[in-house]
């Protein structure tokens, strides 16, 4: 009765006669036998030919990265470790080329266990490793890189740990041997309530090119020595593509040189302008195949002009131009120059130059005000204009995010929503996104402005996370100032790994796991009672003996063992108390030799324990 009404919607009663005159005859009694086995060859068939078109999808999309990779005669993705290069028990989670900013093509790809929670990397337990090189346009840039991560902690790290609800991250410089032109590099030690980990980030300089590698894993599981010698690989294969510079002076002295450079610009924002000015010259003196890039050379001509000193830095300012015209900041420092120096077409010239480059309409406002007055024969530029501009805190002003007394944070703001038909698609991607925070640490919604994106139906999304995110209040020299900034929202799928679809694939997998306490209770090595007990944080899935499949066998495996204060099982202390086969202990005890626990703990502090762990093997069909 429930068929019926389904059946009169689609076809009419002499149609449903017909089929059912049909049905009788020998070839529709053998359409309704056989069909249901046609129908399931035919999925099975759809799925082979999906399966085999995403294999070829695949292959495209990895060919498109990998001819994305060669850029300038170089091949980026050649640089980096392949799988060849790391112990089995490794894949490769992700790859494909990045762009951090303007002018600088990267290439990326990161790593992670295949099966279990971690993967060997020399003596060290890696849970997760990435990978990536950034071309820049010059050496000097390449080795300024590493130089800015020396001085300064990779802090987003900790946020983003405190976005997470981890607070306790400490940072610590790490002391690096020699390994390409420079390096740099801290340990990022985190500590949460169930699990602490130790993540080590190093960077290096080779010709023109950075390269970085990050590898994390469970605290004290990770060496520094196996890190660098990732490092030193890299190093090996960018040599080999990097040419030597004709009339390079020695490694050394470019360092010494980019330092000195990078110190001429601190000096200049601190108004030590003579000092400045004579920093940028020892550093072109030290090596000549230093190179200045047109934002260096702008700092010195902007911070030099508020400072008094714009006629001693207006060569610095045609530098900066002639490197990069185009730049609508650039322009605007030398405009500043040309008015304190009496060139007042050439300072109007410049200004019109970024009102029309300039996408904020407070700062196009401010500067028509200056071409305005200029054109009416005053100078805008009065001490006390000058003194606001030095301390960057004009309402009107915006600085940028490098010149702020401490960085930004991100407060408050919610997560972006990931595209529903680019996530059943499986497209991850990335936007990078432009905008101002104002002096309260909003962001100015006319402001934001999408720079790139892998995927236009990503930049709605990350638009909103950016509008609808406030910050901490930017400062200058402790004065509140509106601040320019640039930020990548990515997206990326999180992955199940217990599909339904592998579920079915692989041999049937125990389905509990329980730890117990020794009777009559949890015993320790110090034997005092603990505060609290272990727990099991993770496992990989521990397959059904295929050779036992067949007669059907069940049962629960009991294991005796230690727990140490790191959270691993100690494997001399593993015994066994109860087992229904063989074939089950040893399948039960590898499963406990890779797993991870949350150790006991007295007093908050961790100490070993005994426990016991049930493990059932049920032969799910």
């Amino acid at each position: 009765e429930l068929v019926v009404p389904i059946y009169a919607k689609y076809f009419t009663k002499d149609e449903i006669d017909q089929l059912i005159e049909f049905y009788d005859t020998p070839v529709g009694k053998k359409v309704i036998s056989q069909m249901p086995m046609v129908l399931q060859e035919s999925m099975a068939a759809g799925e082979r030919w999906g399966e085999e078109l995403g294999a070829r999808v695949l292959a495209e999309l990895r060919e498109e990265a990998a001819n994305a990779a060669r850029v300038d005669g170089f091949d980026l993705a050649a640089m980096l470790p392949a799988l060849d290069d790391l112990p089995t028990g490794a894949k490769i989670s992700r790859e494909g080329p990045s762009e951090e900013s303007e002018g600088i093509i990267g290439y990326e790809r990161e790593f992670e266990a295949e099966v279990l929670e971690v993967f060997e990397l020399g003596s060290s337990q890696v849970m997760f490793a990435s990978t990536a090189v950034n071309l820049f346009a010059s050496t000097t840039e390449a080795i300024r890189a590493v130089i800015g991560v020396a001085q300064q902690p990779p802090l987003e790290v900790r946020e983003a740990m405190q976005e997470e609800g981890i607070q306790d991250v400490a940072l610590e410089p790490l002391d690096l041997p020699v390994i390409g032109t420079t390096a740099a590099g801290w340990l990022v030690k985190i500590e949460t309530a169930v699990v602490d980990f130790d993540m080590y980030i190093l960077i290096l300089a080779q010709g023109r090119v950075s390269a970085q590698v990050m590898a994390m894993g469970p605290s004290g599981k990770i060496a520094l020595e196996d890190v660098i010698s990732l490092a030193r690989l890299m190093d090996q294969r960018i040599q080999s593509q990097v040419p030597v510079a004709a009339g390079q002076t020695g490694q050394a002295s470019l360092v010494a040189a980019v330092k000195l450079l990078v110190e001429g610009e601190q000096l200049a924002l601190q108004g030590s302008i003579p000092d400045a000015i004579a920093a940028y010259s020892e550093a072109q003196a030290r090596d000549s195949t230093l190179t200045v890039s047109g934002s260096s050379w702008t700092a010195l001509c902007w911070y030099g002009s508020l400072w008094g000193y714009a006629a001693d830095v207006m060569t610095t300012c045609e530098e900066a131009v002639a490197l990069v015209p185009e730049e609508g900041w650039i322009r605007n420092s030398r405009g500043v120059a040309r008015a304190l120096t009496g060139d007042t077409d050439g300072a109007i010239a410049d200004f019109e130059a970024f009102v029309a480059w300039t996408s904020v309409d407070a700062d196009r406002e401010q500067r028509q005000g200056w071409i305005d007055a200029l054109r009416a024969g005053t100078n805008p530029f009065t001490p006390d204009l000058l003194e606001l501009l030095r301390k960057g805190v004009n309402p009107n002003s915006v600085v940028l995010a490098a010149l702020l007394d401490e960085p930004l944070e991100r407060l408050s703001g919610p997560w972006p929503r990931y595209p529903e038909m680019l996530r059943q698609a499986g497209i991850e991607g990335t936007v990078l996104l432009e905008f101002v925070i104002d002096t309260m640490g909003r962001v100015e919604e006319e402001s934001i402005k999408i720079l790139r994106s892998t995927n236009t139906a990503f930049e709605a999304p990350a638009r909103e996370v950016i509008r609808q995110s406030l910050y901490s209040p930017g400062r200058v020299r402790g004065q509140a100032a509106r601040v320019l900034v640039s930020q990548q929202i990515g997206f990326t799928i999180q992955r199940e790994p217990d599909t339904e679809r592998s579920r079915r694939q692989r041999p049937a997998v125990t389905g509990k796991r329980e730890i117990t306490p020794s009777p009559p209770t949890l015993v320790v090595t110090d034997s005092a009672a603990v505060d609290e007990l272990p727990r099991l944080l993770a496992s990989p899935p521990s397959q059904y003996p295929d050779s036992l499949r067949g007669v059907g066998i069940e049962g629960v495996v009991v294991l005796e063992f230690v727990i140490d204060t790191t959270g691993h099982a100690e494997p001399a202390s593993i015994t066994v108390i109860e087992s229904p086969h063989p074939a089950f202990t040893d399948i039960a005890r590898e499963a406990v030799l890779v797993s991870v626990y949350s150790p006991g703990r007295k007093d908050g502090v961790p100490v070993a324990a005994r426990v016991r762990e049930l493990l059932t093997f049920l032969n799910e069909r």
